[in-house]
């Protein structure tokens, strides 16, 4: 905290741009005094929301915190996996954003697809289930042996001399992906799922 303050008191700074969390809980309050020395040196407050939107909340560690910041950053969850990416904010500030071009700017599959995914958010219950899943995954991994840590919604292995590439191999010799810098349970995991990667990991 002393850092952005020291870098942002004095100076033009435009803004600050962080990922709020992945793999660790912030200090309590950190990201509300984060906000708050941007507020008073005129800058804006930014978060990268590409891993924490569509699974800590719909809004990301920005709704989870109930914190609003001056813009958020999304990526491909917004579109299920395909090709999007979104910047979002007050309309104050999106008045800029004219004239914006991007790599994805022709390509439509994207925006369908994220409509898509938006209703199906809207409908079902996606993040509780990840919650709920994630959590089942770390018990079930934890009673095998193999200690995770981290949010339910994106754990990790963790524990001293643990390979995580080597288990990754293991599982994908067995029938299961998983990418070794973290799990990430989906909506179409089902706890049978679960209880088929740790017998795999066997």
């Amino acid at each position: 905290m002393a850092w952005v303050e020291r870098h942002l008191q004095g100076s033009y700074a435009a803004g600050v741009l962080l990922e709020p969390m992945r793999d660790h809980v912030p200090p309590e309050g950190y990201l509300v005094r984060v906000r708050d020395s941007c507020r008073r040196h005129g800058a804006l407050f930014i978060l990268d929301e590409v891993v924490t939107g569509f699974r800590w909340a719909i809004g990301g560690a920005g709704e989870y915190y109930g914190i609003e910041p001056d813009l958020a950053c999304f990526g491909k969850a917004l579109a299920n996996g395909y090709p999007l990416g979104a910047i979002v904010g007050s309309r104050s500030l999106m008045a800029y954003g004219d004239g914006v071009s991007s790599t994805f700017g022709g390509e439509c599959v994207g925006l369908a697809a994220a409509r898509s995914v938006l209703g199906v958010y809207a409908r079902d219950p996606v993040i509780s289930h990840l919650w709920e899943i994630g959590e089942y995954l770390m018990t079930r991994m934890g009673k095998a042996g193999h200690e995770m840590a981290g949010y339910p919604v994106h754990p990790r292995f963790v524990g001293e001399r643990v390979d995580v590439v080597e288990l990754s191999h293991r599982a994908a010799a067995n029938g299961h992906l998983f990418h070794p810098a973290g799990l990430n349970p989906t909506y179409s995991h089902r706890k049978e799922d679960v209880d088929a990667l740790v017998e795999a990991l066997r």
